[in-house]
């Protein structure tokens, strides 16, 4: 890759700094880099996920201290799309074939709704033996505490 500096003179140079035959002090006013890993990213023809996940670790540390980090995340991911390295799709599973992955998904899908439903059935068949138990509950407790069957002759003959 390459770099280039764009330099101005800087705003709080005095005229003490004039007067002396030293150079003038200058500030980095905007920096371009053009590296070339993010060209071979756009071409397709980068392929090995270390050198990736490198280059976004790059990346991230030359955010800009005045961008958002949010911003900048949407930048990089705009300009370097990385997703088209194998192994770099957040759906991406190491030692299973790009062909063999969707099949996998669908088939995990379809196993993680089925075991839902089977807890949805679980949970409502244990929540109607609760209520049922609970309501007999009241049912006792108002017999036991009812006055009129507290009242009868007991006939234990």
């Amino acid at each position: 890759g390459e770099g280039r500096f764009f330099l101005v003179a800087s705003a709080d140079a005095s005229e003490e700094d004039y007067a002396q035959p030293r150079p003038q002090r200058v500030v980095v006013s905007r920096q371009i880099d053009r590296i070339a890993l993010v060209d071979s990213v756009r071409n397709g023809r980068l392929k090995n996920r270390r050198i990736a996940s490198d280059l976004l670790l790059y990346l991230d540390t030359r955010k800009p201290p005045v961008v958002d980090v949010y911003h900048w995340d949407r930048i990089v991911r705009q300009n370097c799309d990385v997703t088209e390295v194998p192994g770099m799709n957040p759906l991406d599973i190491d030692g299973i074939e790009p062909e063999a992955q969707g099949e996998f998904l669908r088939s995990s899908g379809i196993a993680l709704t089925l075991a839902a439903a089977i807890m949805l059935v679980l949970g409502i068949g244990f929540a109607v033996l609760y209520f049922s138990q609970v309501q007999q509950e009241i049912i006792l407790r108002e017999i036991m505490f009812d006055e009129e069957f507290l009242s009868l002759p007991l006939n234990l003959a």
